[in-house]
């Protein structure tokens, strides 16, 4: 979908530690925490806060898409 439309996959920490990434136990175990609760709130805030930009400014929405069409002719799709 990536290579049509402009789109992210980020990550952020929540306490994990060496050998604590997705799909792990460890990670399970972090992502219970109050701590990790409320590092996904802030991250939440910040993704719909550029959603907003790119919905609500046009000129911010057509630089995303100027430089994502670079990107893609930089990568021959």
């Amino acid at each position: 979908m990536t290579y049509v439309v402009p789109g992210i996959h980020p990550t952020y920490e929540i306490g994990c530690g060496p050998g604590e990434g997705n799909h792990t136990y460890g990670f399970t175990k972090h992502a219970g925490t109050d701590y990790a609760f409320n590092q996904t709130l802030k991250f939440a805030d910040g993704l719909a806060q550029v959603g907003f930009e790119i919905l609500s400014d046009d000129g911010f929405a057509r630089q995303v898409t100027a430089e994502f069409m670079e990107w893609r002719k930089s990568i021959n799709v």
